[in-house]
């Protein structure tokens, strides 16, 4: 049986009134998630499926207002019912 590979997703948040716009975040972000909103010159989300949860952007923010964290998966309902098994299947 194959394994197969599930993408994990993250969630990031942007506390715009704690961001100061320093832009360290944008640097550091090596999937390029954040970007400079003009004119409020805040850091925000632009492209959250590109995340990779690294947190770069969480630990390095100096004013702690960026939080990363793994978003909630839900199992899939499954299809079918299961093949019973045994005698009188």
């Amino acid at each position: 049986m194959a394994v197969k590979k599930v993408k994990k997703e993250f969630a990031v948040t942007v506390a715009e009134k704690r961001c100061k716009g320093c832009g360290i975040c944008i640097e550091l972000c090596p999937k390029k998630v954040l970007e400079l909103a003009y004119p409020q010159m805040k850091c925000r989300v632009v492209r959250i499926q590109d995340c990779i949860g690294c947190l770069m952007c969480e630990l390095h923010c100096p004013d702690f207002a960026i939080l990363c964290k793994p978003k909630e998966i839900t199992p899939a309902a499954p299809d079918e019912k299961p093949a019973a098994r045994g005698k009188g299947a």
